[in-house]
């Protein structure tokens, strides 16, 4: 007689479904006992949502009765997703889609996004379970299908993300039992643990989709610009990850060499040694060119706060100058490297060019309290630093030459 009363099964519904996303985020190891306890959660939750629906198709109007079918095709479909049901899972979730999608075309715009969302919701769902049903069937899906499934995780459900991570590693496991050795300094150096070689897989295909991103010379000039530094930074962050858990496993296999004490375990050392210094240096060189990424957001339009600019003062360009004078002098500490003098001719001109901008940035700080002479001697500095640098890469040309942030500073400070 109470519409309220409606809100009964729908409540319980949710509880069910909101317990089984608890006990599906505490059981990290799979054990079996939690995963029986998912299961009868989730049937719980199915169960009562087609309560709602038998309910709704006798008391309530078209729009609801056809929201209450969705939202039972919906929770069905993750029953048989969880039971790895990919036929029943997939004619749920199509039911779904279709039912969303026909509430949204004929919806006013301020319901119609909830059932789009919806929709965009279930569709990895469904080429998930796509996928599966032609691996089972021995069809071979190519591996541009598997990076969209892969992609699908950053914008679906928590519990369909946990499937995908198992295709996202299955996809490195199968990548990396291709990669057998790694150039280090141009010695080929093998690569014998496996979660080395997916590390080093994941790094790979990090590294190209930060080389895919817009250089960012006005990273700051609107907000699409400022949407593309975020996404940068967002990957600058999974890369970091990426270089840790690769430096991880080799240090795990040094600790277990070095506790063998044996003459294969000695021979065993000096590639492992090899293999870690790589991607230290690769962390170290991406490390600055982050801070230098930050540097010209900071120089062409300030720090974005909410919806406004705080326009970057010259104490904060010195503070990250000598975040990236830091990182760099480390990269020259690193064993294997400090001794390849072509190297360290190219990261002396860096270190050369960031000193240059830092004396740069100094000067302008003295120059706005009208310190005159202190301004002038850091620029002339700042100029001398420049000259070194130059000298430096005309000695030994770089494959690459420094990052434009610094060069930009180093090309200010010498014309004025």
């Amino acid at each position: 007689r109470d519409a309220r009363q409606l809100m009964r099964p729908l409540f319980w519904a949710e509880r069910a479904w909101s317990h089984a996303m608890q006990i599906k985020l505490e059981n990290t190891a799979m054990e079996p006992r939690p995963r029986i306890h998912l299961l009868g959660r989730l049937r719980k939750a199915a169960s009562w949502a087609a309560k709602l629906a038998s309910l709704t198709a006798v008391r309530a109007d078209q729009r609801t009765q056809l929201e209450a079918r969705a939202y039972s095709a919906f929770m069905l479909g993750n029953v048989g997703l969880e039971r790895e049901q990919w036929h029943s899972a997939l004619a749920a979730f199509k039911t779904c889609h279709t039912l969303c999608t026909e509430l949204a075309r004929v919806s006013l715009a301020e319901h119609a996004h909830l059932y789009r969302k919806m929709v965009s919701e279930v569709e990895p769902s469904m080429r998930f379970c796509s996928y599966n049903l032609r691996r089972e069937g021995g069809g071979a899906a190519d591996d541009g299908e598997e990076d969209a499934l892969v992609a699908d995780a950053e914008t679906t459900s928590d519990f369909l993300r946990s499937k995908l991570e198992q295709v996202l590693q299955e996809t490195r496991a199968k990548q990396a039992s291709h990669l057998t050795e790694l150039e280090v300094l141009g010695e080929r150096v093998p690569v014998r643990s496996e979660k080395t070689r997916v590390g080093i897989v994941s790094i790979q295909k990090l590294l190209l989709e930060v080389s895919q991103q817009p250089s960012g010379a006005s990273a700051a000039a609107d907000d699409a610009a400022d949407t593309d530094a975020e996404d940068i930074m967002g990957l600058y962050d999974k890369l970091f990850v990426a270089f840790n858990d690769s430096l991880d496993s080799v240090r795990a296999d040094l600790r277990a060499a070095s506790k063998a004490h044996s003459t294969k375990a000695t021979r065993a050392e000096g590639p492992l040694l090899k293999l870690q210094a790589s991607p230290r240096w690769d962390k170290l060189h991406h490390t600055a060119r982050r801070t230098l990424l930050l540097v010209r957001r900071l120089r062409d339009g300030g720090a974005v706060t909410g919806k406004s600019r705080r326009g970057a003062s010259p104490e904060d360009l010195v503070r990250l100058y000598d975040s990236i004078i830091s990182t760099l002098q480390d990269m020259g500490q690193l064993d294997g490297y400090k001794e390849h003098e072509s190297l360290m001719g190219q990261l002396a001109a860096r270190v050369a060019i960031a000193k240059a901008s830092r004396c740069y940035f100094v000067a302008e700080s003295y120059a706005s309290v009208e310190k005159w002479r202190e301004a002038l001697a850091l620029l002339e500095r700042a100029t001398e630093r420049c000259a070194e640098a130059e000298r430096l890469v005309a000695a030994d040309p770089p494959a690459a030459l420094v990052a434009g942030g610094a060069a930009g500073a180093a090309a200010h400070a010498r014309a004025d």
